[in-house]
């Protein structure tokens, strides 16, 4: 298998024919970067493979034994479990690249007691890590599944069509809110944070089930137009609301001010939740990385009691794909409270306008 040679030394043709052999592999991520034929509308397959990758071969000089200890999760028949694993794979790579190995350290679990994943410290100061991946909707997934084992009935040629909300959907809630709601559910506890260090929630995008969201990494901004039936329209940023929202600030999606695209809304969708940093205290999070196929932006946490010391910030604006754009921070002047302002205000205002959709 020549593909192999790109990940020699780190797993064999033996381990990639046992998950070949597994019907209930056919979708798992390592085979996908593996072996297949794409054609990705996103455009982000070739960057998420050579990220993966990369990282892998970085590792096997950098940190070969707990990279073998990962290995057992890759190949993993749960394809979520794989993901996971590929996605702590890639942010770890990332922080060495960035801080050194010297100062990052993977946290050992301790017995009865959740800790996160890894830890950077410098100056006598640390950072620690908690990295989640997003999956796929569990119910979405199994649809998507079944319908992929379908066989073709009779003769001739045969079209089906499957259509999949990779974050789920409910009744009464729009798609821009199911994705809001999930990343606003990720690590909701908070059990992996400390109560006195400077905490991130690292959570990837990567995942190709998933990725479409990962064109609002490009343009932080909490409403952005983009194209609609009829033409261009207004939608939040799933991103920023799943932060810095509040309970029943107006949800765009696909609505437009022009009277001749579709029949005017009597009210907007409204938040149903407060997002991650909306409110004070509401959290041990400190703040958010999001990491994608080739944009990564941080977002800081406006009432942070341990709020990332500076030089976290200005090392992590290093990193590949880093988007200081596309960030909320308070790097350089503490300005985040006072941009967060701005946002909210604009999208109060622009919700008391009159909308129309088809």
């Amino acid at each position: 298998m020549k593909e192999l040679k790109e990940l020699n030394g780190f797993v064999s043709q033996a381990d990639i024919e046992l998950l070949l052999a597994d019907s209930n592999c056919n979708d798992h991520p390592l085979l996908y970067y593996l072996f297949a034929d794409v054609t990705d509308s996103t455009g982000y397959y070739g960057y998420t493979k050579a990220n993966t990758f990369f990282a892998i071969k970085r590792l096997q000089c950098l940190d070969a034994q707990w990279l073998a200890q990962q290995k057992k999760k890759v190949l993993e028949k749960d394809r979520n479990n794989a993901s996971a694993a590929l996605g702590e794979i890639r942010c770890y790579e990332n922080l060495i690249e960035v801080f050194g190995k010297d100062k990052v350290s993977i946290v050992h679990t301790e017995k009865n007691k959740q800790t996160s994943d890894i830890a950077v410290e410098y100056y006598s100061e640390k950072v620690i890590v908690e990295i989640n991946t997003v999956q796929m909707n569990g119910k979405e997934a199994e649809e998507l599944k079944a319908f992929h084992s379908l066989k073709p009935s009779g003769k001739g040629i045969q079209m089906r069509e499957h259509v999949s909300h990779p974050f789920g959907t409910s009744i009464g809630c729009t798609v821009t809110e199911k994705v809001i709601y999930k990343i606003i559910n990720i690590k909701q506890q908070s059990s992996q944070f400390s109560e006195d260090e400077p905490s991130v929630l690292w959570i990837d995008l990567q995942d190709e089930k998933i990725n479409l969201i990962c064109d609002r990494l490009y343009n932080i901004s909490p409403v952005f137009t983009g194209k609609n039936i009829g033409g261009e329209a207004f939608f939040s940023n799933e991103l920023w609301y799943a932060l810095y929202a509040t309970k029943d600030m107006p949800v765009f999606e696909g609505v437009s001010l022009d009277c001749n695209e579709g029949i005017e809304l009597k009210e907007l969708p409204s938040m149903k939740l407060d997002g991650k940093f909306a409110l004070a205290n509401s959290t041990k999070i400190d703040a958010v990385v999001f990491s994608g196929p080739n944009a990564v932006i941080l977002c800081e946490n406006p009432f942070s009691t341990k709020p990332l010391p500076a030089w976290f910030i200005e090392k992590l604006t290093s990193m590949k794909w880093f988007k200081f754009e596309s960030s909320r921070t308070n790097l350089p002047c503490n300005q985040l409270t006072k941009q967060l302002e701005i946002d909210r205000t604009i999208i109060e205002e622009l919700g008391k306008k009159k909308f129309y959709r088809w």
